[in-house]
This record gives C-alpha cells, structure tokens and sequence, in this order.
C-alpha cells in the first residue's frame, strides 16, 4: 500500500480584543486515500482504511471564539 499525505493549512486572526477567528483547509491538495485490497470487500466498499484515513477529501471549517 502507497503512503498517503495531506497537507493541512490553519490560520488563526486575533486582532479583535477577546476574539479569535479560525480558518482551516483540510487536505489542501484533495489526494485521495491509497487503496488497500484489504477494505475493497463487500464488508468495506471504500476501498481504504476509514480508521485510518478520511474518505471526505478537502473540507473547510472557520470557527469564531470570544471570550466574556
């Protein structure tokens, strides 16, 4: 089975007194998980490990924190 790396970017702006603002790209680049033949089976149609790797592909999340 191939190796599989994802490269991940987090910004993190705290300019605004007690507030916090998140931006994260997961799996900037969008490569897929290496396809084992082990999880190719009828019991597992993704074709991967899912305790292992993620199926979603690239995939944003922003979060906003203040605190009182």
């Amino acid at each position: 089975m191939k190796s599989w790396t994802t490269f991940d970017v987090n910004y993190a702006y705290t300019g605004i007194k007690n507030l916090t603002l998140a931006f994260n790209i997961k799996n900037l680049f969008d490569t897929k998980a290496p396809y084992d033949v082990r999880y190719g089976t009828t019991t597992n149609f993704q074709g991967y490990n899912t305790q292992l790797h993620n199926g979603m592909g690239r995939y944003f999340r922003m979060s906003a924190n203040y605190k009182f």
